[in-house]
């Protein structure tokens, strides 16, 4: 079982290793994700689950947490995309959403600072979003067990802008079938 996780930072020139913080558990499973760089601002995006819940923090480079970029009773999972010069990061949550299951999946925009928080895939779901290259627009792929299949295209904001595809459940429906 992996308990505790140990950043180090090493000096390739001479060898000088040290431990730029530490994280651990005694009785339980330590997960962890990769720490996300951003060079730009001499910062690092770390993932934890410090609070009881899976979130994202910010840390400078020589490892002083600057602050938590998520928190509350729901779990960030990923992270999909930083854009530094706005301070902002893109990531993937579950159970947040007026459902509360952990099974609906959504992709939020949140400041560095953790405020501003937009849920950017609204509505119950299994969410699998594709951000434009501008970061203007979201491809939103949602699925339910109790719903048709739907693709939108979303704003920056989370409104929909257009439908691109829905499942047409008519004929089940009218054999008797139940979502």
């Amino acid at each position: 079982l992996r308990r505790h996780v140990e950043f180090c930072s090493l000096k390739l020139e001479t060898g000088e290793a040290k431990c730029v913080f530490a994280e651990g558990f005694d009785a339980g499973l330590l997960d962890s994700t990769p720490m996300r760089y951003v060079d730009e601002t001499d910062e690092m995006i770390w993932w934890s689950e410090k609070s009881g819940w899976g979130h994202f923090y910010l840390y400078s480079q020589d490892g002083k947490l600057k602050n938590a970029i998520t928190s509350g009773s729901w779990r960030a999972s990923r992270v999909v995309e930083v854009e530094p010069k706005k301070r902002q990061v893109y990531v993937e949550g579950n159970g947040r959403d007026e459902s509360g299951t952990v099974y609906d999946r959504h992709l939020y925009r949140v400041d560095f600072d953790g405020s501003n928080l937009v849920d950017l895939t609204p509505g119950k779901g299994m969410h699998s979003s594709f951000l434009s290259p501008s970061k203007q627009f979201v491809v939103d792929n949602c699925e339910s067990v109790d719903g048709a299949p739907t693709v939108e295209l979303r704003d920056a904001a989370g409104r929909s802008i257009l439908s691109l595809e829905s499942t047409d459940l008519s004929r089940l429906l009218r054999d008797g079938w139940k979502g």
